[in-house]
């Protein structure tokens, strides 16, 4: 699939995976929507896409809220006229012993990792079909795949929250991101 001049809403456009996917489709002259929930990162993630020549809009939003998946495809769909991929890359982990993670924190990952994303992409199947040639891209981790001692995922855990601490964030210039988009 050429994605020359396609419009894209990316979820989970300012952390993580979806930096370097942003920053990768970039380069491809898309028009892309970043969807996350906090403004400042999407922002900067935006400043460099257009850098690179496409462009971008911001929509901040917690997609685990009700209704929230179909306002997000209705301010992409206003911001560029349409959805022609659709990449579902938000997620969370709240990794740890299953009695020591709370009822809300379980319901709260399944809300983000498998509600939201089908909530959007039913909400966005009529723009995907509209444009003839629609996608959905559906992002996943490999963590569960990988077996860890109760310790290592508290190291893990216990590491993320440092990084989501940590004021400054780093956002790797284009040539810094490994990977391509196929």
């Amino acid at each position: 699939m050429d994605i020359t001049g396609r419009s894209i809403l990316l979820t989970g456009g300012g952390s993580g995976i979806g930096i370097g996917l942003a920053l990768g489709l970039a380069p491809k002259d898309v028009r892309l929507v970043l969807v996350g929930r906090h403004v400042e990162p999407l922002e900067e993630v935006a400043e460099q896409v257009r850098a690179a020549g496409s462009q971008a809009a911001v929509v901040t939003a917690d997609l685990s809220q009700p209704g929230v998946p179909a306002d997000v495809v209705a301010q992409a769909t206003a911001a560029f006229g349409g959805i022609d991929v659709l990449i579902n890359d938000a997620g969370n982990v709240r990794a740890g012993r299953i009695d020591s993670i709370t009822e809300d924190e379980i319901t709260a990952q399944l809300q983000l990792n498998l509600t939201a994303p089908i909530l959007l992409t039913r909400a966005a199947l009529p723009a995907l079909r509209a444009s003839g040639n629609g996608l959905v891209v559906m992002m996943s981790s490999a963590i569960g795949l990988v077996a860890m001692a109760s310790e290592q995922f508290r190291r893990l855990r216990q590491s993320r929250r440092q990084r989501a601490a940590t004021p400054s964030r780093h956002l790797p210039a284009p040539e810094e991101v490994s990977g391509r988009w196929v």
